[in-house]
């Protein structure tokens, strides 16, 4: 049995996008390549109301927006705000990840991640 959804205004999509720019330009995240999406995705028992997609070595990312939530989520829907910073928050690691899930890592490489981090991070805090 299909699960009913619900649909997300697009005022929410705009909140989240004008959040994620802003916090873009803040952080001087200027060297990604960003695109910013209002798009189905998920819509089953995993269903999340935003998520990004990065290629650190391309500097690439996409931010997506769920257009529709199963019904059963109806409660779990976050704000568009605290979802463009959660997302954010998932760039600022991005390296950082990399570099966790790579075989062979200098110590130069995470000192050189965290530096970045602990930089990006301090100018809003």
């Amino acid at each position: 049995m299909k699960n009913k959804t619900m649909t997300i205004p697009k005022s929410h999509f705009k909140i989240f996008k004008h959040e994620v720019e802003r916090l873009i330009d803040v952080l001087g995240l200027k060297e990604w390549n960003v695109e910013i999406a209002f798009e189905e995705f998920g819509t089953s028992e995993s269903c999340p109301n935003a998520e990004i997609k990065w290629n650190s070595k391309s500097r690439c990312v996409k931010f997506r927006y769920n257009r529709k939530i199963i019904d059963a989520h109806r409660k779990m829907i976050i704000p568009p705000l605290i979802c463009a910073k959660h997302e954010i928050g998932h760039l600022l690691m991005a390296e950082m990840e990399e570099i966790a899930t790579a075989r062979y890592v200098a110590d130069y490489e995470v000192d050189a991640a965290s530096e970045k981090f602990a930089t990006l991070i301090s100018k809003v805090l």
